[in-house]
């Protein structure tokens, strides 16, 4: 009887000794829980605060999705910061009074796309004047530019020539992609102006007046299109401050020593071919 007892009081202090320590473990994992959790949120706050020049804090710390937003977001941020901080607004100056283009923006031609081994600085500018039409002013920084073509209508842009192109009624329904007028223009002052690919030169009966000076190290041409001309071209319409043009200017020299190709407008294609209206820009006559 005695030995029972004693086995039995054995059992429960073994049973007793077992629950207790059972129960002091899950209360250290409790507690070594929490502290793990607590220890981490620290290390979060501290990876967010100081370490935020590792890129492997950053990818933890995004996930894919939201990291592909962010990176399209700064992309977007940049090139729209570049943009505007390159690119002034260009329009074309109206006045009713004297045509001044000092105060007219400049549209810098600085696309090269077809060959980039010569690429002269050149730009545009665009005047209208109210019931006369329009005055255009090129310059290039370019010394003993080619200038051989002597006829007017003949094949400027063989020599080193500059070039305004100009859809003055984009509005108007156009004929197999055809409603610009543009005018290639040499530093003699010699042009050649078409209706997209057709000669104008009959129709213009050399109203077109161009002026081309050449100097040390650049040369300009000055040209007036009278809107008499423009009017017989599209068609009797109202055009003058707050009308809009598409328009694009352009350096060529498709036939010099080094041919090239400039354009203030990105055009397409892997061809020289600056017959592209559908890439010609949206500009407004005003103030």
């Amino acid at each position: 009887m005695r030995k029972y007892i004693k086995f039995l009081a054995f059992v429960f202090a073994v049973v007793f000794l077992v629950s207790s320590c059972g129960s002091e473990k899950n209360n250290l994992s409790e507690n070594n829980s929490r502290g793990d959790l607590s220890f981490t949120a620290e290390n979060i706050s501290l990876d967010l605060l100081v370490s935020t020049d590792s890129s492997e804090t950053e990818e933890s710390g995004i996930s894919e999705n939201e990291s592909a937003e962010s990176s399209e977001e700064l992309e977007t941020s940049k090139t729209s910061e570049d943009v505007s901080s390159e690119k002034s607004e260009f329009f074309i100056l109206y006045t009713e009074d004297e045509v001044d283009f000092s105060k007219a923006p400049k549209a810098e031609i600085e696309y090269y796309p077809w060959n980039n081994d010569y690429t002269p600085y050149a730009y545009g500018q665009a005047v209208f004047k109210k019931d006369d039409g329009f005055y255009v002013f090129m310059y290039c920084e370019e010394s003993n530019p080619k200038t051989e073509i002597k006829q007017i209508g003949g094949n400027v842009y063989l020599d080193s020539a500059l070039e305004f192109f100009c859809d003055f009624r984009p509005e108007k329904q156009k004929w197999n992609n055809i409603n610009y007028i543009n005018l290639e223009m040499n530093s003699a002052g010699v042009y050649l102006a078409c209706y997209g690919n057709y000669s104008v030169l009959k129709l213009s009966k050399e109203r077109i007046k161009v002026k081309g000076e050449v100097f040390d190290d650049y040369w300009t041409v000055t040209a007036y299109i009278p809107l008499e001309l423009i009017k017989d071209v599209y068609g009797d319409f109202e055009i003058g401050e707050g009308s809009v043009v598409e328009c694009n200017f352009t350096k060529c020299g498709s036939g010099t020593k080094i041919k090239h190709w400039g354009t203030w407008q990105p055009l397409g294609g892997g061809n020289p071919n600056f017959h592209q209206p559908k890439y010609f820009a949206e500009v407004e006559i005003r103030k």
